[in-house]
């Protein structure tokens, strides 16, 4: 196998109805989709790749964005005006942020936040920001609006997240 192409026709994991052969050349982080066959909606593709690959992008149209650089977590902060973002500090390891996760994920999809902009970031792929904004215990779930933090729950407290969720939308 050409060691250019990491994935060769193979479904992805989770996710189905996909096929492709993606390319990835390392010095200028070209990527190439040679060949989509698929039955679900594009963007969904495009989050799967990003995942799978971890890309260092955020992904689009997606109720929930997850983002994995530092750098792409302070330009939304600041780039975002006039929105209310909730981010969900998280870690796979954490029973916790497991648990809570869906009920965020589904509250991201109900039309009562859609005025409300949610983001998933894992705190093991951004430590030092982590760090910065204190982060003490996870999940942690801090609001943010025009690039100031307005807002901040620890713990995967379902009711008090909701009731902050419903302040803010």
């Amino acid at each position: 196998m050409d060691p250019g192409i990491l994935c060769k026709g193979n479904p992805i994991k989770g996710v189905h109805g996909i096929s492709f052969i993606y390319q990835r050349h390392i010095n200028d982080r070209d990527i190439r989709l040679m060949d989509i066959d698929y039955l679900g909606s594009v963007s969904r593709l495009c989050g799967v790749i990003l995942r799978t690959f971890h890309l260092p992008a955020c992904k689009k149209n997606m109720p929930v964005t997850e983002i994995d650089t530092e750098e792409g977590v302070r330009s939304l902060i600041n780039d975002v005006k006039d929105q209310v973002i909730v981010i969900d500090f998280w870690a796979s390891w954490c029973g916790p942020c497991r648990m809570i996760g869906p009920h965020f994920d589904n509250w991201a999809k109900e039309a009562e936040y859609e005025s409300i902009k949610f983001v998933k970031v894992d705190v093991d792929e951004v430590g030092e920001l982590a760090e910065e904004f204190g982060i003490q215990c996870m999940p942690t779930f801090m609001f943010f609006k025009n690039g100031e933090k307005i807002d901040e729950i620890s713990g995967a407290n379902k009711d008090r997240l909701k009731e902050l969720l419903d302040k803010y939308k």
